[in-house]
């Protein structure tokens, strides 16, 4: 919501001026299910949906990078991996959230419990996980175009993870069999955008 679709928005009001964008943010579990009750005409989410009733489309991936403060003893490793990261305090997001999932994940495939992890706190706004990164109180997983400016100004260190994991950008529609052009649009729009986005990045270390 704050780092690909404001973009995305910008260029499609510019070449349809007319339309009316009503966002509302949540996390990726609470905007699946309204797109599934149909409260939603299209969701932007950072996980693979499994509902049935929903139709999904892959637009694009992102990096996930751990963050943390420049003077961070994490902040001097080119890479890291999961085991390296438990003596560390862990800011984490909250329950529901894609990137939490995944993060789950990748924790669970080196065979680490979530007991074994400690948690510093669990946010549901990302500004407010890069402040405390930031701030040294501990480290956090944040997708790489998230955290670019904060990376490239000196306010974040950011190091890959290994192995390399990615979050995927995934377009939701209900699955319905009648559905407006301009929904149509917008879906076909916003897949396009993100997948040349996530083309032309750049660098962040």
């Amino acid at each position: 919501a704050a780092y690909w679709l404001p973009d995305v928005l910008e260029s499609f009001k510019r070449k349809y001026p007319r339309v009316l964008p009503r966002v509302v943010v949540g996390n990726s579990k609470l905007t699946e299910e309204r797109v599934a009750a149909r409260d939603l005409d299209i969701g932007l989410i950072e996980i693979v949906t499994e509902q049935h009733n929903i139709e999904r489309r892959s637009a694009a991936r992102d990096e996930l990078m751990i963050i943390c403060s420049p003077d961070h003893p994490l902040a001097k490793f080119k890479k890291l991996s999961a085991k390296d990261l438990i003596a560390h305090p862990f800011i984490d997001r909250d329950p529901g959230n894609g990137i939490r999932q995944i993060a789950d994940e990748f924790f669970e495939a080196a065979g680490i419990a979530g007991s074994e992890i400690t948690l510093c706190a669990e946010l549901g706004s990302l500004a407010a996980i890069k402040q405390l990164a930031a701030a040294g109180l501990g480290f956090a997983i944040a997708s790489e175009r998230a955290i670019r400016r904060d990376v490239l100004e000196g306010r974040l260190a950011a190091i890959r993870l290994e192995p390399r994991i990615y979050t995927p950008l995934e377009v939701l529609l209900p699955r319905d069999k009648f559905r407006s052009r301009l929904i149509t649009t917008f879906a076909d729009y916003v897949c396009e955008e993100f997948a040349r986005m996530a083309k032309d990045k750049g660098a962040v270390i």
